[in-house]
């Protein structure tokens, strides 16, 4: 036991001995240095290169960044080297938003880094879409436009056709209807049981028919043929037949006759008188010769001179009671005898009573002959 203290207190003084010699020491101009735990500065040590490390690995990506966007610039910009032998090749150069996206052919102009983001891809095609989308919007509108003007021609056409139907019903019906048949020289009856005569042919689709007056016009209105009844074709001596002059024959017949006639007998298209071309149409027709020493229904003594609407240097034709035909002053007074265009639902034919015994034994000779074959 006296052995360890005594080499404990050894120790003690050697520890005293050593102060006392490093405190000597400190006196002298010497660098101290501290001691450090080198647990702790292995520590920071490796803190610190960690901390680099990440700042290089940050940096690292940033010149990626950096060069990838040059690259992008680039291929813009830049062109391939051509060489001599073969000819230079134009290279197709895309926006940024467009790169990377196949074109339906083998295409090797891409950006290095093909991972494109699902939001710029959606964007593109976001795009697409609304182009298109517009692009049909316009097709509509135009397809709309022209299907409306389509549709606005089509009402007009009907417009006017529903027009034409209401305004001209009377005569399209007539077109489709079926009337009797009239010939030159037939005889008919009109409602207030006057006679007249047929002057043209009508065939059965002619909702009208021609007609000349068995009589000439009774103007003073006393059931008499007299001087009274004649009148001047025109008053003041001109061979002017025209329903606009006061002083022709043509204003009397279509304004004063046509009310009256129009009063007993319906309807009247057109009054006139009968022309030189057409009397002698109707006499052919009829076999009746230049001149005649017996009436018939065309010229006749009863009916004496009657003018004709013919006319030739300041003179009028008139019908003679035998069948001829010259020319008279239009100041001279003659006869009307007027012609008039009417509907045939305003006509009856007249059967002369010979024309009926003519049917009647016709039917009895049918009938025996009949019998005889049976």
């Amino acid at each position: 036991m006296d052995d360890k203290k005594e080499k404990n207190t050894s120790k003690r003084v050697n520890l005293k001995n050593k102060k006392a010699a490093t405190k000597a020491l400190s006196k002298t101009p010497t660098t101290k240095t501290k001691k450090t735990p080198t647990k702790k500065i292995k520590r920071e040590t490796k803190k610190e290169e960690k901390k680099v490390e990440v700042k290089q690995v940050e940096v690292e990506k940033k010149k990626k960044v950096v060069k990838e966007e040059k690259n992008k610039t680039k291929v813009k910009t830049t062109k391939k080297k051509v060489s001599k032998k073969e000819p230079e090749k134009t290279k197709l150069v895309l926006p940024k938003e467009w790169q990377g996206i196949s074109t339906g052919k083998s295409s090797k102009i891409q950006p290095k880094d093909e991972k494109i983001s699902g939001k710029l891809r959606s964007s593109i095609f976001e795009e697409i879409d609304e182009e298109t989308y517009q692009d049909k919007k316009k097709q509509q509108k135009k397809s709309l436009k022209k299907s409306l003007i389509i549709l606005t021609i089509i009402i007009i056409i009907g417009a006017i056709v529903a027009f034409i139907i209401i305004k001209y019903n009377k005569h399209i019906l007539d077109g489709l209807r079926k009337y009797e048949v009239y010939s030159i020289g037939d005889k008919v009856k009109l409602e207030d049981d006057s006679i007249w005569y047929v002057v043209e042919d009508s065939k059965d689709r002619d909702s009208t028919v021609k007609l000349l007056s068995d009589r000439t016009i009774d103007l003073d209105k006393n059931d008499k043929r007299d001087w009274k009844d004649k009148k001047k074709f025109h008053n003041e001596g001109l061979d002017v037949y025209d329903a606009k002059d006061e002083n022709s024959i043509a204003y009397y017949l279509n304004n004063e006759y046509k009310k009256e006639e129009e009063e007993k007998v319906g309807q009247i298209e057109e009054v006139n008188l009968l022309t030189s071309k057409e009397y002698i149409k109707i006499r052919e027709r009829m076999g009746f010769g230049y001149e005649w020493s017996e009436g018939n229904w065309l010229a006749n003594y009863d009916l004496y001179t009657w003018w004709i609407n013919s006319t030739q240097n300041g003179k009028a034709y008139a019908v003679t009671y035998k069948g001829t035909y010259k020319l008279i002053k239009t100041d001279a007074i003659n006869y009307i005898r007027p012609v008039i265009i009417i509907s045939k639902d305003s006509v009856t034919k007249v059967v002369e009573q010979q024309e009926e015994d003519n049917e009647i034994i016709r039917s009895i000779e049918n009938i025996i002959n009949n019998q005889n074959k049976d």
